[in-house]
């Protein structure tokens, strides 16, 4: 049986995948970035943004701040920048073009 506690990385690690996801396209489609940059810029958002997500929880009463849930926000946005990268790299070799026009 799958206890609470898995149910609840997993969680973290779903919803941070989808941020990923939406954070590498906005920057590659939106704001017009490409390569390395995209990746420079995105790393350190997720990481950032998944470690003050885990700091405000302290404030709030019943709640608490745990390392495992930061690691699972940062592997799971990881992969969503991953799986986003490889969608669009994907896309132009289909012969998209990286604006859609």
């Amino acid at each position: 049986m799958v206890s609470l506690w898995h149910w609840a990385t997993f969680a973290h690690w779903a919803e941070y995948c989808v941020l990923g996801m939406l954070v590498f396209l906005y920057l590659r489609d939106v704001r017009g970035m490409a390569g390395a940059v995209t990746w420079g810029v995105a790393v350190p958002v997720g990481l950032i943004f998944a470690c003050l997500d885990e700091l405000h929880q302290r404030l709030i009463p019943g709640r608490m701040c745990a390392l495992q849930d930061v690691g699972a926000d940062t592997v799971g946005y990881l992969c969503g920048l991953a799986i986003a990268f490889a969608i669009k790299r994907n896309g132009r070799r289909a012969g998209d073009t990286p604006h859609g026009g």
